[in-house]
């Protein structure tokens, strides 16, 4: 089953596994240095290139498209010399099957109604964050409450503040 996509659904998470022998690890490195520049330019964001752990010879590149229809805009819009780049990585493919592309609508978690994230907390830089060892749970509270708390937790060695409001 395949989703139903409008220009302006997103943004899309793109990713492209290459298998390469480890003795061109270090070029194909180097031509990925190149597509990096090549896909910001077309408008890009997020990119990345990883090596697996487990199995050395994979590779997976990764970036944002805000939308559908920039994603296909920044397809449509390489130059010459960016499609010989993509070529260039693909050279390096080893194995019988051909590069693996996968495209991902990205959903992104909406907190709850009342509470408050972290970002927002840093933002507003109106509370601090503890971490509970024994629960293994984030927490954030208003200021005027914490204090005690975190006198608490610091003398018997349960949570570590992260971040403190100024």
């Amino acid at each position: 089953m395949r989703l139903v996509l409008t220009g302006r659904s997103g943004p899309l998470v793109v990713e492209i596994e290459y298998r390469e022998a480890q003795e061109n690890a270090k070029a194909f490195h180097n031509v990925m240095q190149d597509v990096h520049l090549a896909r910001q330019r077309n408008g890009a964001y997020g990119w990345s290139v990883a090596r697996d752990i487990a199995y050395r010879e994979l590779w997976t590149e990764r970036y944002h498209s805000p939308t559908w229809l920039k994603y296909l805009r920044q397809r449509n819009r390489a130059t010459q010399t960016e499609r010989e780049l993509d070529q260039q990585a693909v050279a390096f493919h080893i194995g019988p099957e051909p590069v693996r592309i996968r495209r991902k609508l990205e959903r992104r978690s909406v907190p709850r109604a009342g509470r408050q994230t972290y970002q927002t907390a840093l933002r507003t830089k109106s509370m601090p964050l503890i971490v509970s060892r024994r629960e293994a749970v984030v927490a954030i509270v208003k200021n005027q409450e914490i204090e005690p708390v975190v006198s608490r937790m610091q003398a018997c060695g349960e949570g570590q503040v992260l971040h403190r409001a100024r």
